[in-house]
């Protein structure tokens, strides 16, 4: 009975941890969407920005808390090769992730969208 109950425990907490994570983007997402006004001096976001970069990159970073996730529930059940390969899965989709990212930042303080410009920039 007990181990029954630690089992719906830690799958509940698994779903609350991906849940807020969606809670999160969403937020960011909802910020861009409040913070892309056209009428903000400035150079305007929506020039420099390619949202299909941005969905990539989020995919990346959701999955990579799911498949963290996922390793960590292996963990409960004395799974290591699971764990090991979930956590491989994790760090490569991490690091694609950061290398985005990276590159994006790039390229944007190469254009000339720095955080210091405006609102939409920070």
């Amino acid at each position: 009975m007990h181990s029954e109950i630690s089992d719906s425990t830690d799958v509940f907490g698994f779903w609350i941890y991906i849940m807020t994570d969606c809670i999160l983007f969403g937020c960011l997402f909802a910020t861009f969407l409040v913070l892309n006004d056209t009428s903000s001096p400035g150079p305007q976001l929506k020039n420099y920005l390619n949202l299909y970069t941005v969905l990539i990159e989020t995919f990346f970073l959701l999955a990579s808390n799911f498949t963290f996730c996922l390793a960590m529930l292996n963990i409960y059940q004395n799974k290591l090769i699971h764990v090991q390969t979930w956590l491989a899965i994790t760090f490569l989709l991490g690091l694609s992730f950061i290398v985005l990212e990276v590159k994006e930042f790039i390229e944007f303080a190469n254009q000339g969208f720095r955080w210091d410009i405006s609102g939409q920039a920070s």
